[in-house]
């Protein structure tokens, strides 16, 4: 995670994945005794013992060629290869791979499509509003949001001018100079949402990259009351839905 100040005074960043992304299904096969081996098959994040070496993933059909982005049920790594291309000078510490489709005719390679994973520690806490709440994987104890988009915040710390953020499922996230650098007509699908981001973290917890963490040192808040709605609708904390064509 980028843990430098932003000398830039913004308001949001843009997430970035296509509007139509239902997800393509992992090959079961791949899923079954391979995927272990990179990803967490708990919750996608990519093991940190697999870097720095390419996440190829196995698709058992291909996505639709006006999408920018994917998921599968190992997270959204999967993108346009020629929109990667594009990010390229963007996309610090990341690493690229080749997408597979395997299907009765055998395997064979989608080039027009390419997986990018960060590094793992870098990785970009989407969730750090009032509302928000952490709770470790329970297969690699990653710390993963609970209360998803209802508590969607971003640190300004973490969106620079010179590189696209990423969470540990693959979705990224620009800049306002970045976004509006890229002529975004070859991608009529991307969908660009509007995040707002926080000057300091407002959910009471301690996550990799604030001041006070430290290795092993991640503090989780205690959850709601049992009384208590695991999810609140409160106008203030909710962005516009993502919504899908």
């Amino acid at each position: 995670m980028v843990t430098s100040q932003s000398s830039n005074f913004i308001q949001h960043c843009y997430l970035l994945r296509s509007r139509r992304s239902i997800g393509v299904d992992c090959d079961p096969e791949w899923f079954e005794h391979e995927a272990y081996k990179s990803q967490c098959v708990q919750c996608g994040r990519v093991r940190p013992d697999h870097f720095p070496k390419p996440l190829d993933q196995v698709v058992a059909e291909p996505p639709k060629a006006s999408w920018i982005h994917t998921d599968n049920l190992l997270g959204g790594f999967i993108w346009r290869r020629d929109l990667l291309e594009i990010l390229r000078p963007w996309l610090k510490d990341c690493i690229y791979g080749r997408v597979f489709l395997r299907n009765r005719g055998g395997t064979s390679e989608l080039q027009a499509w390419a997986t990018c994973y960060l590094k793992p520690g870098f990785e970009l806490f989407e969730s750090r509003g009032r509302l928000a709440r952490h709770r470790p994987c329970d297969l690699c104890g990653f710390p993963l949001s609970r209360n998803g988009a209802t508590a969607q915040r971003i640190l300004v710390r973490d969106i620079q001018p010179d590189r696209i953020a990423m969470e540990s499922q693959g979705t990224m996230f620009l800049h306002p100079k970045i976004e509006a650098a890229i002529d975004w007509k070859p991608f009529r699908d991307a969908y660009r949402g509007k995040v707002k981001l926080i000057d300091a973290p407002e959910d009471g917890q301690c996550l990799p990259g604030d001041p006070d963490w430290a290795p092993g040192k991640t503090r989780f808040a205690d959850p709601p009351p049992p009384d208590q709605p695991q999810y609140i609708d409160d106008p203030d904390d909710l962005d516009p839905p993502v919504l899908y064509d």
